[in-house]
């Protein structure tokens, strides 16, 4: 990594000032061991058309980075993403997190150095769960928060935006539409962008050691939210797949795998009833996520945001 390289830290938030103070005062902590450090700016977009986010950025106006502040009154997240993408354009690099996590010290070292390892156009590493209260232990059990890790330098083939690394590259390529508005309320507007980077050549290169940390609420520590959750993606990744692979081959395939999706989750719903907890959500969870597929063949979606950005 030269000298003189800029990064633009994007976060987009809405309503979560206690959250969003956490996460700047974590990036004060940010470390550069492997790499020089980088010239950075903060972008942050608030979609609160009051801005509520201002007096908290106020706060770290003359601390360690410059911040620039928007609010973008267009209700959604692709719509906050892409107003921080044309807020952090000239930079070399623009790195995106969640006004919900907290990156740990090495996090932008790490990210830096796969990236210039890899020549990679696309770095992405780990959000693991910080739970705001001991979740139970039927969920812990089940490690629903849990997300797949790779070893450093795997080529995966999508990415959340929680926690990722772009070259400017890879933003020009994709302009003027990074983030779909068509996906801003449903959720999956992230798996369509990067599917999209992936299919015009840009690999995705996993850090496992650029951690970024996920809060967790109470709210979330319930079946009926994973069953949300699992329902939604397996919607939204459908919609995508079907949009950017309309072949007959991959619409049969998707549609098979929605099907056996509710066929697994039905055998074990059978099964399981004698199980532990985590058994019995488990096959609800295949159930919810067979049906949101099959769903998507409907050109139906769920408003996964309930008409505002969370």
């Amino acid at each position: 990594m030269t000298s003189g390289t800029s990064v633009a830290i994007c976060i987009t938030t809405y309503r979560r000032p206690t959250k969003l103070r956490s996460l700047l005062q974590a990036l004060q902590s940010l470390t550069f061991e492997k790499v020089s450090e980088p010239e950075i700016i903060v972008v942050i977009v608030d979609n609160d058309v009051f801005g509520s986010a201002r007096s908290v950025v106020a706060e770290f106006l003359s601390r360690r980075y410059r911040i620039r502040y928007r609010v973008e009154s267009r209700r959604g997240v692709s719509f906050t993403r892409n107003t921080a993408i044309e807020s952090a354009r000239t930079a070399d690099f623009i790195a995106f997190l969640d006004d919900d996590e907290q990156p740990c010290p090495q996090w932008l070292d790490e990210l830096l150095t796969v990236q210039s390892a890899f020549d990679a156009p696309i770095v992405a590493g780990p959000v693991l769960p910080r739970f705001e209260s001991a979740p139970p232990q039927w969920m812990l059990n089940g490690h629903f928060f849990h997300r797949k890790r790779f070893a450093t330098g795997t080529r995966i083939t999508s990415s959340g935006a929680g926690n990722v690394l772009l070259g400017n590259r890879v933003l020009r390529a994709l302009s003027p539409i990074w983030f779909d508005p068509r996906f801003t309320l449903t959720g999956g507007e992230d798996t369509h962008f990067f599917r999209r980077c992936t299919e015009l050549g840009f690999p995705i290169i996993w850090a496992d050691d650029a951690i970024a940390y996920e809060s967790v609420p109470n709210v979330r520590l319930s079946p009926g939210y994973l069953v949300a959750r699992a329902r939604n993606g397996g919607n939204h990744w459908t919609r995508v797949d079907i949009e950017l692979q309309p072949t007959l081959l991959n619409l049969g395939r998707r549609f098979a795998t929605g099907l056996f999706r509710i066929l697994q989750g039905s055998a074990l719903a059978v099964v399981s009833s004698a199980l532990p907890q985590h058994y019995r959500l488990r096959g609800k969870l295949l159930l919810a996520e067979g049906s949101g597929n099959l769903r998507a063949f409907l050109g139906r979606s769920y408003n996964t945001y309930g008409g505002r950005v969370q």
